[in-house]
C-alpha cells in the first residue's frame, strides 16, 4: 500500500496558520464594526424624525364613516394604528394648518429626483432589498431637502406604508404621475424597469425645459424693452402735451383724451405698477419652478 498523503493543514507551518486565523478574525471583526456605526448612524438620522399629525377617515366595524387626526411619524404607522382599533382607513394625509401654507413652496431639484430614481433602479435590478438599497442612497446623498425626505421614506417603509405611499407623503420631490406610476409598477413587480424610464423621462423634460427656457429669453427682452419704452413715453413725455392741448380749449377725441388720461395715472402710480409688473413675474417663475 502507498503511504497516505498528508494534508496541506497538516504541512502547513502551525505558526502561519495562526496568523492567517488572527488576519481573517481582526478583518471580520473591522467589518462588523463598519456595520454597526452604519446601522448606528441610520438609527440616529431615524430618531430625528418628527412625529406629524395627519387626519384620516375610515369605516367602523358597522360600515359607518369615521374622521379624525392621529400623531405618527408616517402614514403607515397610522394606518397600523387605527386597524389595531378595528378601523379600516380609507383616506390618510398631513393635516396642514394656517402656518403650514406657504406662497411659494419649495421643491427639490429634479434633477436629484432623477438621480435618486436611477440609483434605486440599478439597486433594486441587481437583487438588493429596496430598504438596503435606500439606507446606502441615503447616505451618499448630499442634498438636504431630499436626504431628509429619503430618512422620513425609510421610517415609513419600516412601520408598513408601501413605496409608493411613502413617496406620496412628500409631493415636494415626487408629483402625483411619479406616485401613480409608482403605484402601479409595485403591483406589477417592475419597479426597477419603471423607475428607470421615470428618470428618462425626468431627463427628457428638463432638456426640453431648458430648451424652451432659451428659447424664450429674446421674447422676454424686446417685450421687457417695449414696457419700458411705453412707459417712458407715458410718463415724460405725454404729460408735456398737457398744457399745449389745453392751450388750444378744444375738445380732443376720445382716443386722445383716454391717451392722456392713461398717461397721467401712469406718471402719478407709476411705481405701484412696476411692483405690480414684478409680482406677476415673480409669481410665474416661482410657479414654472420643478
Amino acid at each position: 500500500m502507498s503511504p497516505r498523503k498528508k494534508s496541506p493543514e497538516a504541512t502547513a507551518d502551525p505558526e502561519k496558520m495562526a496568523k492567517s486565523r488572527a488576519a481573517r478574525d481582526k478583518s471580520r471583526e473591522r467589518d462588523d464594526a463598519k456595520r454597526a456605526k452604519a446601522d448606528a448612524k441610520v438609527a440616529k438620522k431615524q430618531t430625528k424624525v418628527k412625529d406629524v399629525v395627519f387626519k384620516y377617515e375610515a369605516l367602523n366595524d358597522q360600515g359607518e364613516k369615521v374622521t379624525g387626526t392621529e400623531k405618527a411619524v408616517s402614514s403607515g404607522a397610522v394606518h397600523v394604528a387605527l386597524m389595531k382599533r378595528g378601523l379600516q382607513p380609507t383616506l390618510v394625509e398631513p393635516k396642514k394648518s394656517v402656518l403650514n401654507f406657504e406662497i411659494t413652496r419649495k421643491m427639490v431639484p429634479r434633477k436629484e429626483v432623477m438621480n435618486f430614481s436611477r440609483q434605486l433602479a440599478v439597486f433594486i435590478a441587481a437583487g438588493i432589498p429596496i430598504m438596503d438599497a435606500m439606507e446606502v442612497i441615503v447616505e451618499e446623498t448630499n442634498g438636504k431637502m431630499l436626504k431628509g425626505i429619503l430618512i422620513e421614506m425609510v421610517s415609513s417603509l419600516r412601520n408598513g406604508d408601501t413605496f409608493a405611499a411613502a413617496a406620496a407623503s412628500h409631493p415636494a420631490a415626487f408629483p402625483n404621475y411619479y406616485v401613480g406610476i409608482l403605484e402601479s409598477a409595485e403591483l406589477t413587480g417592475d419597479l426597477d424597469v419603471v423607475l428607470e424610464q421615470l428618470a428618462d423621462y425626468m431627463d427628457r423634460d428638463a432638456k426640453a425645459r431648458a430648451k424652451i427656457t432659451s428659447a424664450l429669453i429674446y421674447p422676454a427682452v424686446v417685450a421687457a424693452m417695449s414696457v419700458v419704452t411705453v412707459l417712458i413715453l407715458a410718463v415724460f413725455v405725454l404729460p408735456r402735451f398737457v398744457v399745449f392741448f389745453n392751450s388750444l380749449h378744444a375738445k380732443l377725441p376720445l382716443p386722445t383724451r383716454m391717451m392722456l388720461g392713461a398717461s397721467a395715472f401712469t406718471s402719478r402710480w407709476w411705481y405701484l405698477i412696476v411692483l405690480a409688473i414684478l409680482l406677476v413675474v415673480a409669481g410665474f417663475m416661482t410657479s414654472s419652478t420643478p
